[in-house]
């Protein structure tokens, strides 16, 4: 082998290494940003959030069988996770369907679980409410807050973490800890 071979070989070899550095400092450096981004989500950080570090909006409560209303802030005195979902929403039904498979229920948890749905049918309510009770999640019946949620454009399924009145964590997260 000649020498100019020779030396294009250990060129290649040097180009090699010095790539996979690279690669591998950048793999380090995303890894990092990655574990920021995800502090600054478990710490209840959500820069687009209407709802985060604010006082919890007033709750209405509807009445099943009447037009009776009552207002409800009395029940987030306490810290509370509370789930809104909407009765027409298919990942509402997987949220519950995944909540009964993994056996939560509210004297298990580090916070009182409440569930708001939407008015809607006698029916439907009534399966939300045997499936919550088994659970012994407390259900409010309130379209204030799921249209409060749809007029913001934050998800439905979503929850929040209220303590002192104070929601100091909101999104699909604060589901995910629950169901996962």
């Amino acid at each position: 082998m000649s020498t100019p071979w020779i030396i294009a070989y250990i060129i290649q070899w040097i180009a090699i290494l010095f790539i996979m550095l690279i690669v591998f400092k950048l793999m380090k450096l995303v890894g990092q940003y990655v574990m920021k981004i995800e502090e600054l989500e478990n710490s209840g950080f959500t820069s687009t959030s209407p709802f985060v570090g604010k006082p919890f909006p007033d709750i209405r409560q509807q009445a099943v069988n009447s037009d009776e209303v009552v207002t409800v802030n009395a029940q987030i005195a306490e810290p509370v996770t509370l789930l809104v979902m909407d009765t027409a929403c298919s990942a509402c039904k997987l949220v519950m369907k995944a909540m009964q498979d993994k056996g939560i229920h509210n004297d298990q948890q580090p916070h009182r679980i409440i569930a708001v749905i939407n008015r809607d049918t006698e029916e439907t309510i009534n399966t939300y409410s045997k499936k919550l009770s088994m659970m012994n999640i407390p259900l409010i019946i309130s379209d204030d807050i799921v249209n409060l949620c749809k007029s913001k454009k934050t998800p439905i399924p979503n929850g929040f973490v209220i303590e002192e009145g104070i929601v100091t964590k909101e999104g699909s997260r604060v589901i995910d800890k629950l169901i996962a």
